[in-house]
């Protein structure tokens, strides 16, 4: 998705030097924006560190809620096609 994005944007790839994405489950800095739903979500957050040729790091973040694993839930894909 990330190179997508950036094709879009015509950044060449090789102004990239290094991605790194860290997500912090039940954590406590996290601030989700919307209501929690359920009584076992607890939130996360989520930082992206993307960092250029030139050194210099641009950084994301966002915190949401997370569930525990649940098959009965997840039997459908979430992912989006190419």
């Amino acid at each position: 998705m990330l190179r997508r994005i950036m094709a879009q944007r015509a950044i060449p790839d090789e102004w990239l030097s290094k991605a790194e994405i860290n997500i912090d489950f039940e954590s406590a800095r996290a601030e989700p924006r919307y209501p929690k739903i359920g009584i076992d979500a607890t939130p996360f957050f989520c930082t992206l560190e993307l960092t250029d040729d030139l050194g210099k790091t641009h950084e994301l973040s966002t915190s949401g809620w997370c569930w525990p694993h649940n098959p009965w839930k997840e039997f459908a894909s979430a992912r989006v096609p190419n």
